[in-house]
């Protein structure tokens, strides 16, 4: 007749209760898709008569770190070199 009593815990517990894996997916599928976003948006920058200017704005702000990356002189050439790759293999997607 005596059933266990479920031990409640907060949201802050939960979180804590969470295992490095976890923490590691929190942490890098924003990146992935932010850097997997990017040349889907260099597309619109492109064909920039498909969105309305104050998007066009957004876009470039969003975008801004990558852009500095690729144009700094600091970046190493493989880097640099793999930013304007996927560029312009999304830049020069047509749409039928």
């Amino acid at each position: 007749m005596n059933s266990p009593n479920p031990k409640r815990r907060g949201p802050l517990t939960w979180l804590a209760a969470r295992t490095w894996r976890f923490w590691g997916v929190v942490v890098l599928l924003p990146l992935v898709l932010y850097l997997g976003s990017f040349g889907p948006a260099c597309w619109l920058l492109r064909n920039s008569d498909l969105i309305p200017n104050g998007l066009f704005d957004a876009i470039e702000t969003v975008y801004a770190p990558v852009f500095f990356v690729q144009y700094a002189k600091g970046t190493p050439y493989w880097l640099k070199r793999d930013i304007h790759a996927y560029r312009t293999l999304w830049e020069n997607v047509r749409v039928p």
